[in-house]
């Protein structure tokens, strides 16, 4: 419902290798837009695999915040982000 027609801008879509949650990771960074909804922003997406489990995990942060400074935003949900931990994890202490 509320990301109907949601779509990368793919021109300013940038991917990088990175480290997340101990693993070695994809980012994915850009700009979301919804040209039916006239919406968009910031987002960033790291997408790692971990052996532990066999599972795929794609963390998702965007910003929607017309009229105001986004960077602050991606800032503070990246922060919240990078404390994504898997079950093993928890169990192991780290």
């Amino acid at each position: 419902m509320h990301y109907e027609r949601d779509q990368i801008a793919e021109h300013y879509l940038f991917i990088d290798e990175t480290e997340f949650a101990g693993r070695r990771a994809i980012e994915l960074r850009g700009l979301w837009e919804n040209e039916v909804k006239v919406a968009g922003g910031p987002f960033k997406a790291f997408a790692f695999y971990d052996e532990d489990t066999g599972r795929a995990y794609l963390v998702d942060i965007a910003a929607f915040a017309p009229g105001q400074e986004k960077e602050v935003f991606i800032r503070q949900l990246e922060i919240m982000a990078r404390t994504f931990q898997t079950a093993a994890d928890i169990q192991r202490g780290s």
